[in-house]
């Protein structure tokens, strides 16, 4: 995700401090949004969490007045605090950074604060500062450190292929007017860059908390009359109190009664109050239940049209939010048109809202929702188009741990027909991609390979099979060097996963065995993941040419005859009779090879005799080449299959 970064500017050193301790600052916790934050679940090293770092991050949102890192007195921690300039940036950061994952295994926590005094004559604690810049916050950029993937490319930067995709799967006739106006409204949608600015109270209109406990009181017991809601009702859409109270622990409650028990008339005063700031209350764990309550009670076509109206610049935003993602799902609910602006919207942002934690399941959630083909449904044709988007960005999503769920649920969904194929038929399509790079990352990742394996074991379709193997063939060089470039043994364990698959056609297999053969035998086969590819092949590697090895082939073996003694008395000069090894010489069957056994023997027995003292040193279970056996003998062994 991109942010708009204010002019380069040079910040002053003394809005930045570290290493306070608690007593320094004392503070209160607020559920309304304030101009300061606490951002907590951050990595405890002051090297790497300190102010400098943040006040470089956290400047990408506003001007700030403070960033200070304070040490917890109870155990330790490290906490940031940070002042900015206005409200409006400091929930714009919240909502952006909020569960984020700044630093590998911390999902950052950030709540709104009051800072009542700070002290800042109070020594520092004496902790080592950092000496280097801080490092990079790559989550800003990718969403997704786990698997380090580059941005997905918007919409309309893939669009040629979206279209390409789109004539694949979808027959001209299928292609209704409101697929177009669906995909043409996407392309020309208005997105805001941030939630606005909440609403705002003065000390001059706020309600008293003995107040709203009163009237909590009358609520649960029942006694709160019709003409005392309406009241109460009049009093709070007054400057803008529903919206304030609607985040409020007991504020939220009474609103949420209100809208139940409302009238038409008095249901239009709550969302005319409501609705400008209907994003700021979706995003709160307090207000998202006002905001779904209030979704769930709307009834005619001119309240729906008001609230979509309202909350459209934000639905990308609020697709990627804890809370507010389910206030999506309610909108939902709404009839053919005014539910068509969450599927537009999720169409403009999906590179976005397809690899957030949230927002890849409530993608998962609107196509489970309304996606019904066998029936006259005018969201099909919007669900198709998210599906087609799937498609276009599978190569990202595929190897993305959020993306990944909505690759499962297109081939999981038995309502879409060829769907195995058809992705099949993406990866390894270089008419639609220029893949070779793409499809090569997908083999060195574990969740691509996951659903390579997925694809490959598919038997419905035998056209699948073909089409990867093929491509898998064509790319074996540059798929297991990526391997040993990244270290890991992935890609080689994918390929030892298909060796064994039972339903390839044996042809297809052998020509895939033939191919990775060749490739292994002009390799340096130097781990044993590489060495059990060779096993695979039957290619015999150092490793696998020991006296062991020939023992277990031949153990129930005996003797059969006098040149069969004069080889075993002439393998006593070697060392290599004992229990065991002895055995592994007795599968000699063929009287011609024995008869060259015994001449080479008899011909190096001076040879043999000298060496009889360095061989007996030596274990009898280490290879041939350490026991420095001559090279003819073992082009004999080879010879007769041992």
């Amino acid at each position: 995700m991109q942010y708009n970064r204010p002019r380069a500017h040079t910040l002053p050193p003394s809005i930045s401090h570290d290493l306070l301790p608690e007593s320094a600052i004392k503070l209160s916790h607020s559920n309304l949004p304030t101009d300061s934050l606490l951002i907590s679940n951050i990595p405890p090293s002051p090297t790497i969490s300190n102010s400098t770092a943040f006040t470089t991050l956290l400047a990408n949102f506003g001007t700030l007045r403070g960033v200070y890192s304070v040490i917890s007195s109870s155990d330790s921690n490290l906490v940031i605090i940070a002042r900015f300039a206005s409200i409006a940036s400091s929930i714009n950061a919240a909502t952006t950074l909020n569960n984020s994952q700044l630093y590998p295994g911390y999902n950052c926590i950030i709540g709104y604060i009051h800072i009542l005094n700070i002290n800042l004559n109070i020594n520092p604690i004496n902790l080592p500062l950092p000496i280097t810049p801080p490092l990079p916050l790559p989550s800003l950029q990718t969403n997704n450190i786990q698997n380090n993937i580059p941005n997905l490319p918007p919409l309309e930067q893939i669009l040629p292929i979206f279209n390409k995709i789109t004539n694949l799967i979808v027959s001209d006739e299928c292609i209704t007017p409101i697929f177009k106006s669906t995909l043409n409204s996407s392309l020309n949608f208005t997105h805001s860059t941030n939630l606005g600015s909440p609403p705002q109270s003065s000390s001059s209109n706020t309600i008293s908390t003995i107040f709203l406990r009163d009237l909590k009181r009358k609520i649960d017991n029942n006694t709160l009359t019709n003409l005392q809601s309406n009241e109460i009702l009049s009093l709070l859409s007054d400057k803008n109190q529903l919206s304030i109270l609607s985040n409020d622990h007991l504020g939220n409650t009474i609103i949420q009664y209100l809208i139940q028990n409302s009238n038409p008339f008095t249901l239009d005063i709550i969302i005319n109050s409501i609705s400008p700031f209907l994003q700021q209350i979706s995003i709160h764990k307090n207000g998202t239940w006002v905001a779904q309550k209030l979704i769930n009670s709307i009834n005619n076509k001119r309240q729906m049209k008001l609230i979509t109206n309202s909350i459209k610049p934000y639905i990308h935003l609020l697709f990627n939010d804890t809370y507010a993602n389910y206030v999506i799902h309610g909108l939902l609910k709404f009839n053919y048109p005014f539910n068509t602006i969450i599927f537009q919207s999720l169409l403009s942002k999906f590179n976005i809202i397809s690899i957030n934690r949230f927002g890849s399941r409530a993608i998962r959630t609107c196509l489970e929702t309304n996606y019904q083909p066998n029936i006259d449904n005018p969201l099909n044709d919007c669900c198709l188009l998210i599906i087609i988007a799937i498609l276009s960005w599978s190569f990202n999503l595929i190897i993305d741990i959020n993306g990944s769920l909505l690759i499962n649920w297109l081939l999981d969904c038995d309502l879409i027909i060829d769907r195995y194929y058809y992705l099949s038929y993406i990866l390894v399509n270089d008419e639609l991609y220029s893949i070779n790079n793409k499809f090569i990352t997908i083999c060195n990742n574990k969740l691509g390979t996951l659903t390579l394996l997925k694809l490959l074991n598919y038997k419905n379709d035998s056209r699948i099979i073909d089409l990867l193997l093929n491509k898998i063939m064509n790319n074996l060089n540059e798929i297991i060097n990526n391997n040993n470039n990244n270290n890991n043994n992935i890609s080689i364990n994918f390929i030892h996963r298909i060796i064994h698959l039972q339903h390839i056609e044996p042809n297809l297999k052998n020509q895939f065995l033939n191919k990775l053969k060749s490739y292994l035998l002009t390799i340096e086969i130097n781990s044993n993941s590489l060495k059990r590819l060779a096993d695979d092949c039957g290619i015999i590697t150092n490793s696998n040419i020991n006296i062991n090895s020939i023992n277990n082939n031949i153990n129930s073996n005996r003797l059969r005859s006098n040149s069969d003694l004069n080889v075993y008395n002439n393998m006593n000069i070697m060392g290599l009779n004992n229990n065991n090894n002895m055995n592994s010489m007795m599968n000699i069957n063929n009287m011609n090879g024995i008869n060259s056994m015994n001449t080479m023997i008899n011909n190096n027995n001076n040879t043999l005799r000298s060496r009889t003292n360095s061989l007996f040193s030596y274990s009898t279970d280490r290879s041939f080449d350490e026991l420095e056996i001559d090279k003819n003998i073992l082009e004999t062994l080879n010879s007769l299959g041992l």
